[in-house]
């Protein structure tokens, strides 16, 4: 059988990318309910690298938007409409996760609960504050109990480094800075060499560091996109590329290459055809309701169950974050962003396509 490349597993209608993104979207939820049960960030699996078990989930995030939003834009250049489909595959959905977080999840966190909390400040503006505050968005005394108290919900730190990626995404298409393939490497070779400098140095490990590790993240996407026709999705090699990163991850070039070598096992997990899971992430993407619900659900299990601080106690803290979680999932998927997605369709469809706009590259 021959190696099938980049391009043949994009040009799928039934690639795997969808699961891709809910595996991520476990992992995710995994490492959490390690911190939870711990109460500790370094007890999650991998931290003895450069990422931890959740992060390099949120690499492959930003690695696959890339990817598949460059696509998108190739195939029609038209700012607006990409705008408005990108608001509204984050927006609704968000807006509905924190009603139901603080009109819903909150209240059973409580230990004394009262009908007034519900004309408090908090329970009315939570949900709006979230849109421009994100994880810093606060309910007081909402998690009191828990390991974690002040976090009203930790994955929402990501969103706002996702909606620059989209900024910059249409600035660089407006000004054609991604025509040339060459030029897109370079720069995005620049980056992953910044983000090695800059953490062997030990220097912008805060925001700027953020930004440099999913810049070199969403431009690896955009490169690989761009380069699709002589990538060649080989099983083993993604075997021996992570197996080759592991002990990597403890030198200096531990994080470009750690985000390099899991993009590609992500990649060959994308045409991998699971039994029964890649039919089911064909006709839904849960794995962005996933990945704002349930961090409320467990910091309600974290106060309300006592979990043993053991490998143990942390897997089953996910299994049973997972099953709670997952009709809340569906139900976004089928109720809101299902409609979102078709909406910004339907928007994209009824704007007039001017010369050259369809087809930029």
């Amino acid at each position: 059988m021959s190696t099938i490349t980049l391009k043949d597993l994009l040009d799928r209608p039934t690639n795997g990318f969808n699961q891709v993104r809910l595996l991520a979207a476990i992992l995710v939820v995994a490492s959490h309910s390690y911190m939870l049960v711990f109460g500790n960030g370094e007890a999650r699996p991998l931290s003895w690298g450069p990422y931890e078990l959740g992060s390099n989930a949120v690499n492959v995030f930003f690695f696959l938007s890339g990817l598949l939003l460059m696509g998108s834009l190739e195939r029609d250049a038209r700012l607006l409409p990409f705008a408005v489909a990108r608001v509204l595959r984050i927006f609704p959905a968000l807006i509905v996760s924190s009603v139901f977080t603080a009109w819903v999840l909150v209240p059973l966190a409580l230990t004394q609960f009262h009908p007034s909390y519900y004309l408090g400040a908090h329970a009315i503006w939570y949900p709006l504050d979230v849109l421009w505050q994100f994880e810093t968005a606060h309910i007081d005394g909402a998690w009191a109990g828990s390991t974690y108290p002040n976090e009203s919900n930790v994955p929402l730190w990501t969103i706002k480094y996702e909606l620059l990626a989209y900024t910059l995404l249409c600035a660089a298409v407006a000004l054609g800075i991604f025509k040339t393939r060459s030029r897109t490497l370079f720069l995005c070779m620049s980056v992953g060499v910044c983000l090695a400098v800059t953490d062997m140095l030990g220097v912008f490990q805060g925001s700027v560091g953020w930004l440099l590790r999913f810049a070199f993240c969403f431009l690896l996407g955009v490169c690989a996109h761009q380069y699709r026709e002589a990538i060649p999705i080989n099983a083993a090699v993604a075997w021996v590329l992570a197996a080759i990163a592991l002990p990597l991850g403890l030198t200096v070039y531990g994080a470009p290459v750690w985000i390099l070598s899991f993009s590609y096992v992500a990649l060959a997990f994308g045409g991998v055809t699971v039994p029964y899971l890649s039919a089911a992430t064909q006709r839904f993407d849960i794995s962005y309701g996933l990945y704002i619900l349930t961090w409320p659900i467990q910091q309600v299990m974290t106060i309300k169950l006592d979990w043993p601080q053991s490998d143990v106690g942390a897997i089953l803290h996910a299994v049973l974050a997972l099953v709670v979680t997952l009709p809340a999932a569906l139900l976004s998927w089928f109720v809101v962003e299902k409609l979102a997605i078709e909406i910004g369709r339907r928007f994209r469809a009824s704007r007039p396509i001017a010369g050259g706009q369809a087809k930029a590259f």
